[in-house]
């Protein structure tokens, strides 16, 4: 009773997805309420079909029923992407898997006659390859993959999948899928000659500690970032490295950093908090957060990254666009603690693209509105929100804060 809920539509046709309300038990506050329904034509009914109470976010239907009973789902509702099964007749749900990793791609494919669903989990860390039987959701079939994979079209037990890593630019391969074994060869690939023009970095995967405690470990919450050395660095007195504020970490192909790499730069490109990839909870949070733990990290980051390769401050920047513009404005500007946490990095220089400085007017004036009260709180009741935005700091930085200490002082 007294609950305000807001509805959750379809942005192209306004269809009603499901709710957002405040929750005290909810790391964020919030949940989150959408739901799959079915639709009956003949009779001109909708039915509710998922568990209501359970929190989830963009469930995916296969558009292939396992039987005329049987449809698949995919869900978030265990914290991470996992696919369900539910039959129309009983009414009831069954989880098919219990990866701890996202659920990458999915396809379902056809091996001697028998439904299997070739599947995939991806992290920015790896991405693992499974073939699980159908119904009952079994692996059948586990192999690691040092690459990315996305099923573009199938046939039976043949697959076109793209294949791409932060090391690969473009690939397509076509994969045969047993029971037992999967086989894969390269149809499509980016020539030699071209290679050796444009792939100008040997990514490294590393990882980094940052402020706090792992709840699930107890121990020092470790942070994952991929550096990317240049293969002809700058001399070792200019060497530079700038630091990707958010957005970062993928295993995927960057141009950006292999143009910097070209020029000799180093790239550090980390996964803070709030970084997809890493199941629901890790990405919320910095959820009500926005420039609070999320710029920590980037601080530890260039610490981490300053010592390991020997370079000073001065030569270390950040950049980043959109939220990463934000972040990077943020960092420049930060107070040096926040959220009780202190943090200090003499940056040497900032790029911000696509970047909002002010979190209050870019609210009232962007297309993503609910985002930012996600991310920041709701600018039209929480006033705090000024000092988390980068003008703000800006403008007390640079002419208040020196003002008042030119003010002469009573004795």
């Amino acid at each position: 009773l007294g609950m305000q809920r807001t509805e959750i539509v379809c942005a192209n046709c306004k269809g009603h997805l499901g709710h957002v309300f405040p929750a005290d038990d909810a790391p964020t506050g919030t949940h989150y309420c959408i739901n799959s329904v079915s639709l009956d034509f003949d009779k001109k009914s909708q039915t509710l079909l998922t568990d209501a109470s359970k929190k989830r976010s963009f469930p995916g239907i296969f558009k292939e029923w396992l039987d005329k009973n049987t449809f698949m789902y995919v869900s978030n509702e265990d914290g991470f992407r996992n696919i369900y099964s539910y039959n129309i007749s009983t009414k009831k749900s069954n989880q098919l898997t219990k990866f701890t990793t996202d659920l990458g791609t999915s396809e379902i494919v056809t091996i001697e006659g028998k439904k299997y669903m070739f599947a995939t989990t991806s992290s920015p860390i790896e991405t693992q390859i499974y073939l699980l039987d159908l119904p009952s959701g079994d692996i059948v079939m586990q192999q690691k993959s040092d690459v990315s994979i996305g099923v573009y079209d199938s046939d039976g037990d043949k697959m076109m999948v793209s294949a791409g890593s932060n090391a690969s630019m473009f690939r397509i391969d076509e994969m045969i899928v047993s029971t037992d074994n999967l086989t894969s060869k390269t149809v499509v690939d980016v020539p030699k000659e071209l290679k050796e023009k444009i792939y100008n970095a040997t990514p490294e995967r590393i990882t980094y500690p940052t402020f706090d405690i792992d709840p699930k470990t107890g121990e020092t919450r470790e942070l994952h970032a991929y550096l990317y050395k240049p293969k002809n660095p700058l001399p070792a007195k200019d060497q530079i490295v700038m630091i990707q504020s958010f957005y970062g970490g993928g295993n995927n192909f960057s141009t950006r950093y292999q143009i910097l790499a070209d020029a000799g730069i180093y790239v550090l490109s980390p996964s803070p908090r709030g970084s997809s990839g890493f199941g629901k909870d890790f990405s919320a949070l910095n959820d009500k957060d926005l420039g609070g733990n999320e710029i920590i990290d980037v601080f530890y980051a260039a610490k981490y990254i300053s010592e390991k390769l020997n370079i000073p401050a001065k030569n270390i920047g950040v950049f980043g666009g959109s939220h990463g513009g934000y972040a990077t404005m943020r960092t420049l500007t930060f107070p040096g603690e926040i959220n009780g946490n202190k943090a200090e990095f003499d940056w040497g220089f900032g790029l911000s693209h696509a970047g909002f400085s002010d979190i209050v007017h870019f609210y009232e004036n962007c297309n993503i509105p609910d985002w930012v009260t996600l991310e920041a709180g709701d600018p039209k009741t929480e006033l705090d929100l000024h000092p988390t935005s980068p003008g703000y700091r800006l403008i007390l930085n640079n002419v208040l804060f020196p003002a008042a200490k030119k003010k002469k002082q009573k004795t």
